[in-house]
């Protein structure tokens, strides 16, 4: 049987009960941290286990230095005790980490969920690829877009095999019908990565490709259906091009200005008809100062009125062109009103008419000369037809007298026949010289004309 003196139960009693004490900390320790993560929880048990170690110790260290231990002890036991608080508390702040984390987390999740919901809402295709192009994300409108089979497209592939696997939807003139020189082209705008790149696709359509790389060097790639809007820039294109057509051939040219503004909207065909460089801006100043001075006045009446009044102008005037060539123009305008009904701008055209207006004077002098002309002729007509009448006159009459024989027989009746038709021929002139002589005051209007329906 073993034997122990009084003294030597000391130690062994301290090492006992600091052994409940670890024991009893432990399982406060598993109390207050129920329902804890296990890293907390781990951390209570192993205040508790190196409390535990800790009294084992003690006791070897009590069996050895006997009572001095006991006061040594109780410090250790204090420190302890401080720790574990620590602990605790470190473990509570841990607790409060690890739920803020989890809420962040669940934030994320769903941010990132909304975010990948909008990416599949919006009406142009969406291509994500990260820092090694390679497919992170798509969505479905992309593949709506059939510019790829729907079973080549997956995550985690590389661009060139994106490029190479769209190839066969894309039109042969936009690579020269060269697979090399289509992806060739196509990296080429992906390293850009910055603006936007339009190519037609074999059944006719027309996509757009925009990119832009994130700040972790990830690549964002829109895919666009613009058919109809180059279907509409064609045909304003070609609208465009009528118009110049038209206005080159009439020789019309458009312009505008706007209230406030100093400067004039001009059509390609007014640059022309005005010989006026086309880097350099036109301003309702500059083109004034070119119009004939007395010409300026109307003009710019015109323009004040529309601006005051609204309404439409038509007006000529002649304008100097700044190589010294003298036009005419005729220029039409009207207001255009903006929603307060305030004229807030003109909208006109010019027409080339200094070739009508040198046939108009050529026509027009043209027309004086045969009027001299005529009057000229009239005169003469009626002065020869005076002269003619007085012999005429002696002629009828002699003829009359030889017809008649009033101073005795002519002798052979041949000479009385020639008189009759000497008389019959003057007649008849006479008739035509009072008819010219009609005529005549017809066209000096001294004889007024009478219309009558004849057989």
């Amino acid at each position: 049987m073993l034997r122990y003196s009084a003294s030597s139960y000391g130690p062994v009693l301290i090492a006992v009960a600091i052994g409940a004490l670890a024991s009893s900390l432990l399982a406060i320790g598993m109390e207050s941290l129920g329902g804890l993560s296990g890293a907390i929880w781990i951390n209570a048990l192993a205040a508790g286990l190196t409390i535990t170690a800790l009294a084992a110790a003690n006791l070897g260290l009590f069996i050895r230095s006997g009572r001095k231990v006991a006061s040594r002890l109780a410090e250790r036991s204090a420190e302890l005790s401080q720790r574990t608080a620590q602990l605790l508390e470190t473990n509570q702040i841990l607790g409060h980490e690890i739920r803020e984390r989890r809420q962040a987390e669940n934030a994320a999740e769903r941010a990132n969920k909304r975010l990948i919901d909008a990416i599949g809402s919006i009406a142009d295709g969406f291509l994500l690829w990260d820092a090694e192009d390679r497919l992170v994300l798509s969505n479905e409108k992309f593949l709506d877009h059939e510019t790829i089979p729907r079973g080549a497209l997956t995550p985690g592939m590389r661009f060139e095999e994106f490029i190479l696997a769209s190839y066969g939807a894309i039109a042969r003139s936009e690579s020269d019908g060269s697979v090399e020189n289509w992806l060739e082209k196509c990296r080429k705008w992906h390293r850009a990565a910055s603006g936007a790149f339009d190519f037609r696709l074999r059944d006719g359509r027309w996509m757009q490709i925009s990119e832009r790389r994130t700040k972790d060097g990830a690549t964002v790639t829109i895919y666009t259906d613009i058919t109809l809007r180059r279907r509409a820039e064609n045909q304003l294109k070609r609208s465009e091009n009528r118009l110049a057509h038209a206005e080159r051939l009439a020789g019309i040219g458009c312009w505008e200005w706007t209230r406030g503004s100093n400067e004039l909207v001009w059509s390609a065909e007014l640059f022309t008809l005005m010989n006026w460089p086309t880097h350099r801006a036109p301003t309702v100043t500059s083109y004034l100062e070119l119009i004939h001075e007395d010409d300026r006045d109307n003009v710019e009446q015109a323009y004040r009125h529309i601006f005051l009044n609204g309404g439409s102008f038509d007006i000529e005037y002649r304008i100097t062109r700044p190589d010294g060539k003298e036009l005419q123009f005729k220029s039409q305008g009207e207001a255009a009103m903006n929603d307060d009904g305030v004229a807030d701008r003109i909208i006109g055209a010019v027409h080339d008419i200094t070739e009508l207006k040198r046939v108009e004077k050529a026509l027009r002098e043209a027309k004086e000369a045969a009027e001299t002309a005529n009057r000229s002729k009239s005169e003469f007509l009626a002065n020869m037809s005076h002269e003619v009448r007085t012999p005429l006159n002696a002629i009828m009459g002699f003829s009359e007298v030889m017809k008649d024989e009033i101073f005795g027989s002519i002798g052979n009746l041949r000479y009385r026949e020639y008189a009759e038709d000497i008389q019959m021929s003057g007649t008849h002139l006479l008739q035509l010289i009072n008819e010219i002589l009609d005529l005549s005051r017809v066209e000096a209007g001294k004889l007024e004309i009478f219309p009558e329906t004849v057989d």
